[in-house]
């Protein structure tokens, strides 16, 4: 009874769980246009073109047993069959040379089949290759646009999965197997539709029996298959995430005498990996082992069927027609299983890919790209303004920020202080525009600041506190986005004396070509951040904005640092957020955040005076 009464949860829950996977499904397709839709459909009309042709070869191969029999009993031919060799002109012909033309007919006929499908095939694969890459680039261009928080709601390697293997999963896994299950269903279809005219007896058989062994197997592995796919996915992403933690923390984890840990954790997770993708391809084989047992066993049950119901020349006939049917239709089952099991590891592996596009579908944008964006527009009033500038991050239950307003004018330095986690690098995000305000707004240059940025790159830098090093040249990392050809040499050396790297200009040449190595490690800690500190001033930037980007200097660097920001007043607006208030002391404003509220704007030494945690600091760093 109890049983009983679980059955209608049973039931609403399969429903509801086929009801998200159609969805899914559906998201797929919705990435093809109609034109491309349109494509697809045509493919299934040729695929029903082709099965037609298969069945008239498998007829063909029937005809020749039939022939065979009458031949041995040396009988003419009666009924139907005797009908359909008037029909070919074959009448007149002796037995053998009707059994060649037979042959050579239902040979040419599969062939030419085998052949045309392979091109179909072929054509279907390198457009949805190309349908994969130009969803990538889209989808890698939407990511890229879109807002900072949207690409931090998920690990990098998340993201590039999302771009990369899961957007594969969904062409060539989800559409290209779709159009593959298809094609063999339409063969499977055809062929029995074919038998039920030719003999119904054998097209039922034919049904009954393989329908029921495909649809065990189908049952028994479908959802194993989809569990491991969906472990695959998460195992791989952990794999990837571990190898570069452990490659980007050599030296710390090798003080600590952690590698070993950490090679151990690798080999883990590969092993994980290793024997998930064996089960799947162990389950993928079942099918194949199933299917031969059951020919086997399915032509031992026939032929005793047949001769038990006719006579030697129509059981002869229905068993040349079921060895020729089976052997087509096998393949397909297979084949169809194969593309069914796929097709749910791709779907599993596609999910991340379509959360992605579905945040993303509301997005738009437009960007102005000219090859000289800096003469294109001259006039540029560097100033900025926020007010009832409010904002919060996703899931969080507090305000980041909280009805912040201030104004900075043109050539202004204003240095942003504040304790940990008081939104000092919110604030910078919220004026680059790679944040947009959930509250009040902030504006730059009288626009907002993603649209400004967008149309006039170069008149704003950005300097972080952890510096990301090309790998690549000097010269590629200074003029971080430009083609070679456009580089200003000139600029670039000016570039590196302004930070202190005169050491590296003895031989221009040399010194532009350099190689720094992955992540700059060809590089000490303060080059590299004198490099982004460099990277920043090559474009002449009217506004500059530096995420205590001083913090791995020496003092003397530091302070030359300091004298080229002070050389650059009045002339560049300056927002700094720094620790090392020495580097500060001589902003034109300090603006003090603390808990997501602007606390105090003023002087350095009227900030002070409101503010007692920020005088300690001072007198801490040896300010008086």
């Amino acid at each position: 009874m109890k049983i009983i009464n679980h059955i209608p949860d049973f039931i609403e829950n399969r429903l509801e769980r086929l009801s998200v996977k159609a969805q899914l499904v559906k998201n797929c397709f919705v990435l093809l246009s109609k034109r491309e839709i349109k494509r697809l459909r045509l493919v299934t009309v040729a695929q029903l073109f082709l099965a037609i042709l298969d069945f008239v070869g498998v007829l063909a191969i029937g005809l020749i047993g039939t022939l065979s029999v009458y031949g041995i009993q040396s009988r003419e031919p009666v009924g139907q069959l005797s009908n359909l060799l008037d029909f070919l002109y074959l009448n007149t012909f002796p037995l053998q040379v009707q059994v060649g033309l037979l042959g050579s007919i239902a040979g040419l006929i599969l062939v030419f089949k085998s052949l045309l499908s392979a091109h179909i095939n072929k054509r279907t694969i390198f457009f949805l290759a190309a349908r994969s890459a130009e969803i990538s680039g889209r989808l890698i261009e939407k990511l890229v646009f879109s807002n900072f928080e949207q690409i931090k709601r998920r690990s990098r390697f998340e993201n590039i999965f999302a771009v990369t293997g899961g957007v594969q999963s969904i062409t060539i896994g989800v559409i290209g197997t779709s159009v593959n299950f298809v094609s063999d269903g339409i063969l499977v279809l055809v062929m029995f539709v074919g038998l039920l005219a030719v003999d119904i007896s054998i097209a039922l058989y034919v049904a009954f029996f393989f329908g029921v062994v495909a649809i065990v197997v189908y049952i028994l592995i479908n959802r194993q298959v989809s569990l491991l796919a969906r472990r695959e996915t998460e195992f791989q992403i952990l794999n990837n995430k571990t190898i570069y933690e452990m490659l980007g923390l050599y030296r710390e984890i090798m003080v600590k005498g952690v590698r070993q840990k950490y090679a151990d954790e690798v080999y883990k997770i590969r092993r994980e990996v290793s024997e998930i993708s064996a089960k799947s391809s162990f389950i993928a084989s079942i099918s194949k082992y199933v299917l031969e047992i059951a020919f086997v066993l399915g032509v031992f049950m026939f032929v005793g069927f047949q001769f038990v119901l006719k006579d030697a020349v129509g059981a002869i006939s229905s068993i040349s027609l079921f060895i020729a049917t089976s052997g087509r239709v096998i393949p397909a089952i297979l084949r169809m299983q194969g593309s069914a099991l796929m097709f749910r590891s791709s779907l599993s592996a596609a999910k991340p890919t379509l959360d992605v596009i579905g945040e993303l579908s509301s997005f738009s944008f437009n960007t102005t790209s000219t090859l000289n964006p800096r003469e294109s527009n001259e006039i540029f009033t560097s100033s900025i303004e926020a007010s009832g500038l409010t904002f919060s991050y996703r899931g969080s239950v507090s305000n980041a920020l909280k009805d912040i307003s201030f104004k900075v004018m043109p050539g202004e330095w204003i240095a942003v202080a504040g304790p940990t986690g008081s939104g000092k690098t919110t604030l910078v995000d919220l004026i680059l525009g790679v944040l947009k305000p959930g509250a009040g707004k902030i504006l730059l240059s009288d626009e907002d600041p993603e649209k400004f940025v967008s149309c006039n790159p170069g008149y704003v830098s950005y300097v972080p506190q952890e510096i990301f090093i090309v790998d690549g040249t000097i010269r590629e990392n200074i003029a971080l986005g430009q083609s070679k050809d456009s580089v200003n040499d000139e600029r670039v050396k000016e570039c590196l004396f302004l930070v202190g790297l005169e050491d590296l200009r003895e031989n221009l040449d040399a010194v532009l070509n350099l190689q720094v190595g992955e992540l700059g490690s060809k590089l000490s800690g303060g080059q590299r951040q004198r490099l982004g500190i460099a990277r920043a001033l090559y474009t002449n930037p009217q506004l500059l904005v530096l995420d205590e980007a001083t913090s791995a200097l020496d003092v003397l660097t530091e302070q030359r640092i300091t004298n080229c920001l002070h050389s650059l007043k009045g002339k560049v607006t300056i927002i700094s957020i720094a620790h090392r208030l020495s580097t500060v002391t001589s902003a034109d404003k300090v603006l003090y955040l603390d808990s997501g509220r602007l606390v105090a704007l003023g002087t350095f030494e009227e900030v002070r005076s409101k503010v007692p945690n920020f005088d300690r600091q001072a007198q801490l760093s040896g300010l008086g």
